[in-house]
């Protein structure tokens, strides 16, 4: 399951969606931040609704929303289920299914281990740059679903 100290270790808040709409047609969510490599800059949002249910726009349990000139067009970006400085000092990373499951691994991986997600999902991993990821023991990125890299 997903702890509270690993939930309070990345970087993400309570939000409405959609922004700006009226108060009747707005949900609480928690909005994940994710991070473009190889700069680690914030590049855009997922969204969670808080009550766990489904959006009912057919995007189904999450949605991806890239921050205002921060990205063009397709462009994934990374989430790191931790800080960014965790992120630098550990040596294993381990790519996940999807936000949920990097936490839930995060929760017990040691400190040399860290676990991320991409907001394209786990089958889009052309957008990993092997350089970024060659300083980790292992350079390759291991999964815990079904994508091998």
């Amino acid at each position: 399951g997903i702890e509270i100290d690993t939930l309070m270790r990345c970087k993400w808040c309570p939000a409405l969606w959609p922004r700006g709409g009226s108060a009747g047609f707005q949900q609480e969510v928690l909005a994940f931040v994710t991070h473009r490599l190889p700069s680690l800059e914030d590049h855009s949002y997922i969204l969670y609704r808080k009550d766990g249910k489904n959006f009912s726009d057919k995007a189904g349990e999450r949605k991806a929303h890239i921050l205002k000139d921060k990205a063009t067009g397709n462009q994934d970006g990374m989430f790191i289920a931790g800080t960014r400085d965790d992120f630098e000092k550990a040596k294993r990373v381990f790519k996940c299914e999807g936000i949920t499951d990097a936490i839930a691994l995060a929760s017990i991986l040691g400190s040399d281990g860290i676990a991320i997600a991409n907001i394209c999902g786990a089958d889009s991993c052309e957008w990993i740059d092997r350089e970024l990821f060659q300083r980790f023991d292992d350079p390759r990125c291991m999964a815990t679903a079904t994508t091998h890299i």
